[in-house]
């Protein structure tokens, strides 16, 4: 049975590298689907505040990235 639990992780490793970038994506989806219609805000301005989330999930992940690689440096 050890053999499906190692299975099943490769097959997780293949299509996500970087788990807390990834739940960041799914949160901010979810957000957008259910926070999203509950505000003020025109129908227009839905995707670009997705697509803006999306953005700075991406640049806090980089930063993050950069910040700890940085660490280990003399």
């Amino acid at each position: 049975m050890e053999w499906l639990g190692m299975a099943v992780r490769e097959v997780f490793g293949l299509f996500v590298d970087d788990v807390p970038f990834s739940a960041a994506l799914l949160a901010w989806t979810a957000a957008g689907k259910f926070a999203v219609p509950m505000l003020p805000i025109p129908p227009r301005l839905e995707a670009p505040l997705l697509f803006a989330g999306y953005a700075g999930v991406l640049a806090a992940s980089v930063l993050w990235t950069v910040r700890v690689s940085d660490e280990g440096r003399p």
